[in-house]
């Protein structure tokens, strides 16, 4: 698999096929919505200084639960339109229609998509819990450091705010270790987990669908020997996503369509992959 051409391919098939941005307009929508709402810097760092980090949990939580709920509704129409674009690439179809964003939404599909959706986010919640948990205590104490330093006159630290700021330094490196050590758990489970969306499609197409564990378990399979190759196509869109931040979410446009349509070219290539490696 060459993932330079997979994404030349993503790119020319960007430009070659009508009706792609309208695709993805919905969940482009939303994400610039989300990030107009969000709370400022500003506001949070003067809330992170009048909590204590029991309180910070909390709001991480409140905050956490929002950000999931807009990331769930975001990825519903996100895969109606992979689902469109895998079906375009198989010659199932032939032209893409502004309706095949709500695919997933249908009545065959939603509840099995749901249900997979659940269950593979509660599994990946519990081997991300180190990650969350040194999130949290990262979030804190560099907030109530910036705090500290923001509130010194012309940015001059006094005696009792260097100690202050001492007295932090413990939290933010446990934070930053449990950070790393969560990532190292929780990074592979993720992209194990990462074609089950795909490969529930095609089960249900197929009629062979027998629940959300079993298509987790499918998705396991499929990826052994490909994690790091997944890993690698994400990291390279790293400098694409930090564009979306600079612009407030509207580089979106064209990176959002660009990503997930990489997406689908990765799991049609590593199912031919598969097919071809049983069949030998």
């Amino acid at each position: 698999m060459n993932l330079r051409q997979l994404r030349a391919e993503a790119r020319l098939l960007q430009r070659k096929i009508p009706g792609l941005l309208l695709l993805f307009f919905i969940p482009i929508m939303i994400l610039l919505l989300s990030n107009f709402l969000g709370d400022s810097q500003e506001d949070l760092m003067e809330y992170f200084a009048s909590i204590d980090l029991k309180q910070a949990f909390y709001l991480e939580v409140s905050r956490g639960l929002f950000s999931q709920v807009i990331n769930f509704i975001i990825s519903l129409f996100i895969i109606s339109a992979s689902y469109a674009l895998i079906d375009l690439l198989r010659r199932q179809t032939e032209q893409l229609k502004f309706s095949d964003s709500l695919r997933a939404f249908s009545n065959q599909i939603f509840t099995p998509l749901v249900l997979t959706l659940f269950c593979m986010r509660l599994i990946l919640f519990c081997w991300s819990i180190l990650l969350w948990v040194g999130s949290v205590i990262s979030i804190f104490t560099s907030y109530r450091i910036l705090y500290i330093y923001n509130q010194a006159p012309n940015n001059q630290l006094s005696d009792q705010a260097i100690q202050q700021i001492s007295n932090y330094s413990p939290s933010l490196f446990l934070g930053l270790l449990l950070v790393t050590l969560g990532l190292i758990i929780s990074l592979p489970q993720r992209y194990a987990y990462s074609q089950a969306e795909f490969i529930l499609y095609d089960q249900l197409k197929e009629g062979t669908y027998q629940g959300p564990l079993q298509v987790l378990r499918q998705s396991r399979l499929m990826m052994k020997g490909y994690k790091d190759k997944r890993f690698i196509l994400d990291v390279s869109f790293i400098g694409w996503q930090v564009l979306m931040f600079l612009t407030l979410g509207l580089a979106g446009i064209y990176v959002i369509p660009y990503i997930h349509t990489s997406s689908v070219l990765f799991y049609e290539q590593l199912k031919a992959l598969k097919n071809k490696s049983n069949s030998a």
